[in-house]
């Protein structure tokens, strides 16, 4: 029997920016492949010499609910912290993708991070001086 319709998942498509990596998330959201997506974002920023990022999921599908939220944000701050990260990441997206609860949760976590639901509000954003 063949499948219905292509197999889509998650994918990310990085550019580099003024000052900052731009990393695009599009396509159906899950936890797991959002986390590996975000991993690779990280990395790629590093590699590229940016400590600012754009991580853009205006295009991102679904839901994830406030346990993977949470899960996230905390596996994120803590795979910064393993590999010595230190990246400034403005979230871009809206509800229901985005709430903002992972914000919080990585800013408990000494991370720098913000949610905007507007483009030039987060690029603005991640042009001001870090205040910490």
């Amino acid at each position: 029997m063949e499948p219905v319709g292509p197999h889509v998942e998650l994918t990310l498509k990085i550019e580099s920016a003024d000052g900052y990596l731009h990393a695009i998330f599009s396509g159906p959201v899950s936890r797991s492949r959002a986390f590996d997506l975000y991993k690779e974002m990280c990395a790629e920023a590093v590699a590229r010499g940016f400590q600012k990022v754009l991580m853009d999921w205006s295009a991102v599908t679904g839901e994830l609910s406030n346990r993977e939220r949470y899960s996230f944000a905390t596996d994120g701050a803590q795979y910064q912290r393993q590999n010595q990260m230190s990246l400034k990441i403005a979230l871009l997206g809206k509800e229901p993708i985005v709430t903002g609860l992972g914000v919080a949760v990585s800013q408990n976590r000494g991370r720098d991070v913000e949610f905007f639901s507007d483009y030039q509000r987060a690029v603005a954003w991640l042009h001001k001086p870090r205040s910490k």
